[in-house]
């Protein structure tokens, strides 16, 4: 056997199949590169600039098209309008008056109406000028407004107040609201008051803007009086992606439904709302070739104004911009190939604005949409046969000689379809949202016919009232709750979305790798092999908890004036102290993001310090979301309703529930947690519930943390003066902070290596006080913030403390 030929001619085919896929979809793979390289400067906290990599990327992609294909050169085109905008959506917000902290009065016009409820509307205002001591000045920029009054687009207002800094994420898996806005073009926000808000009058755009403008609030008007209100928010989101003027609190609900379906993607308008605006002209122009210009021109302008008139988010610009190329395309007598069509998509998105790699929709748009273009026709070569994709006319025969029943090809297609998408979406799903829903396939065979129907009755609807012909609306609304009966069903257990570990950032090459493997594979068994990998890859990551750490570790995660601790010990026990206060809105609750986060699949214990809402407000929702062993406590907590909600839970999931005092030992694996205070009793404190706070120190690997809950200096003295041995390696600072507590006399006594404050970015309480960091500072212990640093994770070993925080300090 020529072992060196073989080899050889390995390489040979590989560099083959390297140039090839190169030269045929350069834009593709020059898209992943810039995607890359945003990515790394990202990690690396650099000031990126996208505009030398594109600049470069658009020569090189020049280079090649000419030599190869000349339609490809059309990229060209779109980095010349995006690169201007681009440079435009990196300076903007940089002047000096539109900085954080800056008190101002600007004026200027709403650009875009993001959510509203009844405290008013979140938007955001391109501003024109603001108001100096010489009199209003010009001024450009975007700011985001949290507008006390309902407000629409094109409205023109006058704001007064203080610039606020947009806050990253604080902990692992949280909401990132600096990316949210900074997709949008946003870098500060203002939140004014009543008195400091007045509108001015209203500005029309452009005519094409109004026209589109004038469609969304017909199309959204008519179906809200023709429909049932379902149905009617339903078909809104189908068209025009959004439900102006409805039920916020029924907009959370339909969300909340079709994404614990796995449907969710019914509701944002995409590529297949493009594909049937798209879709007749493309068939005219084939079938009458004469008028084929006309009929691009025509879809042309009917994919502008469909883009104008929907929400005009990342995925709906995806679409519009594959759909521009796909004319192109045809008007230069090419075939296209629907990578590289992506590749320029993605590219004149990141020209445009390059924080869009980091938008939800645009990384789940492009996933799919690669799934469609790549993995699905692998899929169904598998199933049908290699020639199965050539069905001649009728008769249901194959090229090659091989029948394919017209059938079993189509129930190929839509089985090949649905398996592709969800198999290239999973990954971004999980890491996003922590959510996983395998009954999803099933889900969508099930609901895009119907949904399919009901796009196309929509359309009809909307354009018949014109008319104010509503003869469509039982059809409509007979399928709009068809498809909610379905999203509704495969959203309850057992089909119903899971929480799931998000995949990890390092995961994502290797998916990407192996689909890419089963996407070009030759053979049937290594298509199946591929297919068998990506889902023991995905349930892998979905799955599989983080290993113990080498050392006992504590996490002071940042739930804003509140406590929540987390401390693992190296031999895989895990105790949390305290819940946080009360989550907002609905879904998984900020907390159990962080531990899904971390990897964290069960938690040993929960220890409660106290009752107060700050402490315990999350308990309830956090003992439905993960899995608790046991609830430990102090017999003379407060009895309030919330706590008393908190036991309720605990029993409906058989908690075990631990009363603790002083002198309680409670093994915890292979960690062990000794009660300082309170003393025994049954009867909770009248005085000062704070101290009857649970003090307790946390024991493993020969380390201690001393755990204060919210007590104060009168605790702290009865226990010194009881002679307790408070030593200890880490402080958690009692009452996250405050002047009443952290004395001098009981940091004598404990003389820790390090302290950790919990507590909430610019609270109103002041905490943590200048009083308690003075003695801190006068003990010459090292200090760690959550308002500050975000999550705070502390190794202890021998050789000190180790101290990291999720922010940069």
């Amino acid at each position: 056997m020529n072992t060196a030929g073989s080899t050889a001619n390995l390489q040979r085919r590989i560099l083959l199949a390297c140039r090839t896929g190169f030269y045929r979809r350069p834009c593709f793979w020059w898209a992943l590169a810039v995607i890359a390289g945003i990515l790394a400067a990202d990690a690396w906290h650099l000031e990126f600039s996208p505009l030398p990599l594109l600049a470069s990327g658009t020569l090189l992609l020049t280079v090649v098209a000419a030599g190869r294909q000349f339609w490809a050169a059309s990229p060209v085109f779109f980095f010349l309008l995006a690169a201007v905008w681009g440079f435009r959506s990196l300076t903007a917000g940089l002047d000096p008056a539109l900085q954080p902290g800056r008190a101002v009065t600007i004026a200027g016009v709403v650009v875009r109406v993001l959510s509203e409820d009844a405290e008013g509307a979140r938007a955001i205002l391109q501003v024109e000028r603001r108001h100096s001591p010489a009199g209003w000045v010009p001024l450009g920029g975007r700011v985001g407004l949290a507008a006390p009054v309902s407000v629409r687009e094109g409205d023109q207002v006058q704001a007064s107040g203080v610039l606020k800094e947009i806050l990253p994420a604080t902990n692992p898996g949280g909401f990132d609201a600096r990316r949210y806005w900074q997709v949008r073009g946003v870098r500060v926000r203002l939140d004014p008051h009543e008195r400091g808000f007045r509108r001015l009058g209203y500005r029309k755009g452009p005519p094409w803007t109004e026209m589109a403008r004038r469609l969304r609030e017909h199309v959204s008007a008519f179906n809200r009086a023709t429909l049932q209100a379902d149905a009617a928010a339903i078909a809104n989101r189908f068209l025009i992606g959004t439900d102006p003027g409805g039920d916020p609190e029924r907009a959370t609900v339909l969300e909340e439904t079709f994404r614990r379906s796995g449907t969710i993607h019914l509701l944002v308008v995409s590529g297949t709302q493009v594909g049937l605006v798209l879709g007749p002209f493309l068939w005219l122009s084939r079938r009458l070739w004469l008028f084929r210009v006309l009929f691009w021109t025509l879809g042309v302008g009917v994919l502008f104004l469909f883009y104008l008139t929907t929400s005009g988010d990342a995925s709906i610009l995806r679409a519009s911009v594959l759909g521009l190329t796909v004319i192109l395309g045809r008007a230069f007598l090419r075939q296209t190939d629907g990578e590289n069509c992506l590749g320029i998509a993605a590219l004149a998105m990141l020209a445009a604005n390059p924080f869009a790699v980091f938008d939800i929709g645009a990384q789940l748009s492009f996933a799919a949409v690669w799934g469609l273009v790549r993995l699905a026709p692998a899929l169904e070569r598998t199933l049908v046969g290699e020639g199965g994709g050539g069905v001649e006319g009728g008769g249901g025969r194959r090229e090659g000689g091989s029948s394919v029943h017209p059938a079993w090809r189509a129930l190929a297609t839509a089985v090949s379809v649905t398996v592709a998408a969800h198999l290239a979406t999973a990954p971004v799903l999980a890491y996003h949202f922590q959510t996983s829903c395998w009954s999803a396939l099933l889900a969508n065979l099930c609901v895009v016919p119907p949904a399919t129907f009901l796009l196309w009755a929509t359309i009809f609807h909307a354009a018949a009232g014109f008319l104010d012909i509503s003869y469509l609306a039982p059809v409509v609304g007979f399928l709009a709750h068809a498809v909610l009966g379905y999203a509704r069903f495969f959203s309850q257990a057992p089909f119903g979305a899971a929480p799931v570990f998000p995949v990890a950032g390092w995961g994502f090459p290797l998916l990407g790798g192996v689909a890419l493997f089963t996407a070009t594979s030759l053979r049937h068994y290594g298509r199946w092999c591929g297919v068998a990998g990506l889902v023991a890859l995905l349930l892998a990551f979905e799955h599989t908890p983080a290993p113990p750490p080498a050392r006992p570790t504590v996490r002071a995660i940042d739930v804003g004036q509140g406590d929540a601790v987390l401390i693992q010990g190296s031999g895989g026990s895990n105790v949390l102290v305290d819940a946080g206060p009360p989550p907002l809105g609905s879904g998984p609750t900020p907390l159990a993001r962080t531990l899904r986060a971390l990897r964290i699949g069960s938690l040993d214990a929960i220890l409660v310090s106290h009752a107060h809402a700050d402490h315990i407000g999350g308990l309830p929702v956090l003992l439905g979301e993960v899995p608790v062993r046991a609830l430990i406590y102090s017999p003379r907590v407060q009895v309030t309703p919330l706590w008393q909600e908190a036991l309720a839970v605990a029993d409906r999931f058989r908690v075990r529930k631990l009363p603790a005092s002083a002198g309680d030992r409670i093994e915890l694996g292979d960690a062990q947690l000794v009660v300082l205070a309170p003393e025994p009793g049954d009867a909770p404190g009248e005085e000062n519930p704070n101290e009857e706070s649970l003090v307790a120190h946390w024991e493993a690997g020969g380390s201690r943390v001393l755990l204060m809950g919210d007590s104060g200096e009168p605790t702290e003295a009865g226990l010194v003066e009881a002679g307790a041995d408070l030593r200890a390696d880490l402080l958690k600072v009692g009452h996250h902070g405050s002047q009443g507590a952290t004395s001098t006399l009981f940091l004598e006594a404990v003389r820790p290596a390090g302290a950790l404050i919990s507590c909430g970015r610019g609270n109103v309480y002041g905490h943590p006080h200048g009083a308690a960091l003075e003695r801190l500072a006068a003990a010459r212990i090292p200090v760690t913030r959550t308002d500050q640093c975000g999550m705070v994770t502390v190794t202890l070993g021998t050789d000190g403390l180790e101290v990291s925080t999720f922010l940069r300090r």
